[in-house]
């Protein structure tokens, strides 16, 4: 699966009764069936190791 790619498209409104940003968070699950053998979970914890920086202090 390495090299793929997940779209999401997210539709949304303006709230005309807000005057200020609203910060927000998008999430998403995958559900799989148990008898599928996915190593998705390794995958995206791989790749997301590799695009954070450790902080230094």
């Amino acid at each position: 699966m390495s090299g793929t790619n997940l779209e999401i498209v997210v539709s949304c409104k303006k709230e005309e009764r807000l005057t200020y940003p609203v910060k927000y968070v998008l999430m998403a699950t995958l559900e799989v069936s148990p008898e599928v053998s996915l190593p998705i979970y390794e995958e995206i914890k791989s790749s997301l190791a590799q695009q954070v920086e450790p902080l230094k202090v």
